[in-house]
């Protein structure tokens, strides 16, 4: 994204005074903050708007929106935002909205996670996948991945695994958006210990070939690895 914007023949080189930059991308919050203060010195105002909710979401116009730059300036482009989703979110400075992306997937990809050894587990040990999804929905456990990414075909007609896990978020994503976290730990000092061990197991769904398709194949690999077929 640097290129994009700060390259001999990037977007800022051209961009008139006045215009206002939305970029959704998921990037290290270093890289919005440095296209916003390339922005600022050529009259050109930067938002950093990451969202959340998938392809379908950006379709069905439910995103959530997370914005960092200035709060007058999103006012400016705020209903434009709302056509994607109704939750458009000030959250800071320049940066916060890319900070804010990562802190939310290192949930989704951790909690995926444990989704996935859920269901290898449960199904090793026999137990009908409708039933754990029945049990677990109204349980300590319950949480969006179970609701939306069951790894069982069946359990949740929407799922991504009742859809030959056609990617609502690739696994490539997910696996470079913690990294990307885990980048940021580094470089603030903060451990994330559970994060790193996410990132390698869609590292590993990855290399076995399900890059392209839906983060929450994992399930699927980790039913495999257990000797099961994929369920």
């Amino acid at each position: 994204m640097r290129d994009t914007y700060l390259g001999d023949s990037g977007f800022l080189t051209v961009a008139h005074p006045g215009t206002i930059v939305v970029d959704m991308s998921t990037v290290d919050p270093g890289t919005s903050r440095a296209v916003a203060a390339a922005g600022a010195a050529r009259g050109v105002r930067v938002l950093d708007a990451p969202v959340s909710g998938s392809s379908a979401g950006a379709i069905e116009g439910t995103l959530t929106i997370m914005v960092g730059g200035d709060a007058s300036t999103l006012e400016e482009v705020r209903s434009t935002l709302a056509v994607m989703g109704p939750n458009v979110i000030h959250v800071g400075d320049n940066g916060a909205g890319s900070a804010l992306k990562l802190v939310n997937n290192l949930i989704a990809g951790i909690s995926m996670g444990a989704v996935a050894e859920e269901f290898a587990l449960g199904l090793k040990a026999g137990l009908d996948p409708h039933k754990m999804f029945e049990v677990i929905s109204k349980s300590s456990g319950n949480c969006w991945n179970l609701q939306t990414r069951a790894p069982a075909a069946g359990v949740v007609p929407t799922s991504p695994a009742s859809n030959g896990y056609a990617p609502g978020f690739m696994t490539d994503l997910m696996w470079k958006d913690l990294g990307l976290a885990v980048s940021a730990g580094n470089e603030l000092h903060v451990a994330l210990p559970l994060c790193g061990l996410a990132q390698q197991w869609y590292a590993i769904s990855s290399a076995m070939g399900h890059g392209r398709e839906d983060f929450s194949v994992l399930g699927a690999v980790l039913q495999e690895l257990a000797g099961l077929e994929r369920a």
